[in-house]
């Protein structure tokens, strides 16, 4: 039944502009389904099936979690601002599918994230615990809603999304970006409070790089404290921007330990190379551990050749590229600058790839 269905279903939506979105390749999904999508300016409407006979529904949460993370991987790369997702049963129409069929408000009111139907075996459909209507006037009433709601033409129609394309995600919460966040604002309102964090020597006495200190005073801990340093307020938020955008990324494609270790040492190499470079100057900042995850994720995407949500090997090199070359020129721009910041940020992009380059294709 539901390949009979499925098949009816493709012409049917194919006919409403509508495309079949292809599944990861080598990713399990915990049951059997089909998605479409159909895009709009302002609307991306979709419709999964499930067959009910190839899935557990009392226990539907795993092969949610797997559609929505299929879902706002095709949403991050189109320019919709709302998306509407229709999800139909099909086959045995249980107590444990009705729940969710029941759950859902009416379709043709408001336009909401999720909306349940079901299929049974005789054709009819469940929606929204109503007398169940032939599938013809159920599609009917969809188109219908849908034509009122947006008379765009869909922009998908001669477009496959294939999902292979996309890294799928190893963790769900990035705990460790999340944390590193957290200490570098902890320790910048100390630093505040303890005479600025623009002193030098309350820089110091925290624990920043400076050559001298670290290899002939022995005070190696420096190696390791500065990344989490940051000196004014401006410095603080650029580096807390750039681990929001990349480095949550990075730990929830790449992976939780990968991730730290690979902030680490980047952000430990950056700092080695800040101070060798200006063996006199006393510096501190993040911006070694964050060039470390722009490398990371530029090589992860080089030999998976796979792309992360909107990001992808050509933008994420322009990004290098365009980082680098502003460093260069604000020293040039700026009559005080120093190659400080340039060599924390060279030192751990190149940590960063070397490391994603090697954990990435040995697996480690």
């Amino acid at each position: 039944m539901y390949n009979e269905f499925v098949n009816s279903f493709d012409q049917t939506l194919k006919m409403e502009g509508y495309t079949r979105i292809n599944m990861p390749e080598n990713v399990h999904c915990p049951g059997e389904i089909a998605l479409w999508g159909r895009e709009t300016s302002s609307m991306t409407y979709f419709y999964v099936t499930y067959n009910t006979k190839a899935m557990d529904t009392g226990n539907f949460a795993p092969v949610k979690q797997f559609v929505d993370q299929c879902l706002q991987t095709v949403t991050e790369r189109i320019s919709a601002r709302n998306s509407v997702a229709f999800n139909i049963f099909v086959g045995d129409l249980d107590g444990d599918v009705k729940a969710h069929i029941d759950r859902a408000e009416d379709f043709a009111l408001m336009p909401q994230y999720d909306m349940y139907l079901g299929v049974d075996g005789f054709g009819n459909v469940r929606h929204h615990g109503k007398a169940p209507v032939s599938t013809d006037k159920c599609l009917k009433k969809i188109t219908d809603t849908l034509a009122r709601m947006s008379g765009e033409k869909p922009v998908l129609q001669s477009e496959v999304v294939d999902m292979s394309h996309f890294a799928q995600p190893v963790a769900k919460v990035p705990i460790f970006a999340y944390t590193i966040i957290g200490v570098n604002v902890l320790m910048f309102v100390l630093m505040e409070l303890a005479g600025g964090s623009t002193d030098s020597l309350t820089l110091l006495n925290f624990g920043a790089a400076q050559f001298y200190f670290t290899f002939e005073f022995g005070e190696y801990h420096r190696l390791f404290t500065p990344m989490f340093l940051h000196i004014g307020l401006w410095h603080l938020l650029t580096n807390t921007m750039w681990i929001i955008v990349a480095g949550i990324r990075m730990e929830r494609y790449l992976g939780h330990w990968r991730f730290l270790l690979i902030y680490l040492v980047s952000g430990t190499v950056g700092n080695v190379a800040m101070m060798v470079a200006s063996p006199a100057a006393l510096g501190a900042g993040a911006s070694g551990a964050v060039s470390g995850i722009f490398g990371a994720l530029f090589a992860f995407m080089l030999v998976t050749k796979k792309r992360i949500e909107n990001l992808d090997l050509r933008l994420m090199g322009t990004l290098i590229v365009v980082s680098v070359v502003m460093g260069f020129a604000m020293n040039f721009m700026v009559a005080d600058a120093n190659p400080v910041g340039n060599a924390a940020h060279i030192g751990g992009l190149v940590a960063g790839f070397l490391l994603g380059l090697g954990t990435t294709k040995w697996k480690v």
